[in-house]
């Protein structure tokens, strides 16, 4: 499943505004490969996925708990902005 999150799909992908990059491959229109998302996006969805569970998140993450905790309190603190 969290394969599934970083890679997205070409229908994404175009609904998105990509387009053809000229060397056979999709790009967001600025330059980005189709599927690439932001880490910041990849890290939510993977707490979110793993409902919530920090330690479980991380593991797929491969960083460590502090890391996620630290990250989630400056996302509150830009939500509250």
């Amino acid at each position: 499943m969290l394969n599934a999150l970083v890679s997205g799909s070409l229908q994404t992908a175009e609904k998105a505004g990509a387009v053809d990059d000229g060397n056979g491959g999709i790009s967001a229109g600025d330059g980005t490969p189709e599927g690439i998302r932001p880490l910041l996006e990849v890290e939510r969805l993977t707490i979110e996925v793993c409902d919530g569970n920090i330690p479980k998140a991380t593991a797929h993450l491969g960083i460590s708990a502090s890391t996620i905790y630290r990250k989630r309190m400056a996302w509150q603190g830009e939500a509250t902005s």
